[in-house]
C-alpha cells in the first residue's frame, strides 16, 4: 500500500508501508485521488482504498482532538 504525500507534475509522490518515498506515474492510478489517500493495487492499477483512507483520517482527527482538549 502507498499513501499519497503530494503531486509533482505527472507523478504522485507516495510513501510505502516501510517509509520509502516512491514516485508513481499518475497514469497508473485509477479514479480521482487526493493527498493523504491510501492506494492499493487492483487489476494491475492503483486505486484509492477508501476504507483505509477514512480510518487513517478519523484517527488523525481523534488525535488532534485529544491534543487540543
Amino acid at each position: 500500500m502507498f499513501t499519497i504525500d503530494r503531486f509533482e507534475g505527472r507523478y504522485a509522490v507516495c510513501i510505502d508501508d516501510d517509509g520509502n518515498v516512491i514516485n508513481i506515474n499518475r497514469r497508473k492510478i485509477n479514479g480521482n485521488v487526493s493527498v493523504g489517500d491510501v492506494l492499493r493495487e487492483e487489476n494491475g492499477k492503483l486505486v484509492c482504498d477508501e476504507a483505509k483512507t477514512r480510518s487513517i483520517k478519523d484517527e488523525i482527527i481523534r488525535l488532534q482532538d485529544e491534543l487540543f482538549e
